[in-house]
């Protein structure tokens, strides 16, 4: 009888011994995004739109979704935008992670009139 628990326990212990050992779920990466952008501008022309370009300097992004503030949206990593009207918008850059979690930054930008227009602060000259 010893000798058949022996033999029982010899035999569940070299079962349960070749199952993997790799019983790690694995995960992602721990590093948050981080949403960060620089806009540089184009040389303008006298009455032609002002095109920007928004330098991405985000970090663990997975994912870009731009809000250039007038109701266009982009997902490019790099965008380049012209806005079709003089005035002031707000930026939102939101950048997703591996995991998920998002993070957002905006910036105010001026989006001037290049002598074609007056300065979206100031009212249009008014003749007497």
């Amino acid at each position: 009888m010893k000798r058949f628990f022996f033999i029982i326990s010899v035999i569940s212990l070299g079962l349960s011994s070749c199952s993997s050992d790799n019983n790690e779920i694995p995960t992602k990466s721990s590093e948050t995004a981080v949403a960060n952008f620089k806009v540089a501008t184009k040389d303008g022309t006298v009455n032609e739109q002002q095109t920007f370009t928004f330098e991405n300097n985000s970090k663990n992004a997975v994912s870009y979704l731009w809000d250039f503030g007038d109701g266009v949206t982009s997902t490019a990593k790099v965008p380049t935008y012209a806005y079709p009207s003089c005035g002031y918008y707000t930026v939102k850059l939101t950048v997703t992670d591996s995991n998920g979690k998002t993070n957002t930054v905006s910036h105010d930008l001026p989006a001037l009139c290049i002598f074609g227009g007056h300065h979206p602060t100031q009212p249009a000259a008014t003749d007497f």
